[in-house]
């Protein structure tokens, strides 16, 4: 990947984050509500937290 993809890469996955953490927090922690408000499934959102958060991401308040 080339050093300008590369930044945008980064960044996307920066306010990608921060959007789920957003989300995590006015759905209260719920991680069904929260893959239905972004439109991907339970399980992508838990792959994302994952990457995101770490692997010991078990979604509650404390863990973000």
């Amino acid at each position: 990947m080339s050093e300008e993809k590369s930044k945008y890469h980064q960044e996307l996955e920066c306010m990608e984050k921060e959007l789920f953490e957003r989300v995590l927090k006015e759905s209260r922690y719920n991680q069904s509500k929260t893959a239905r408000i972004l439109g991907i499934s339970r399980g992508t959102l838990r792959t994302k937290l994952a990457k995101y958060f770490g692997d010991t991401y078990v979604g509650n308040r404390n863990s973000v």
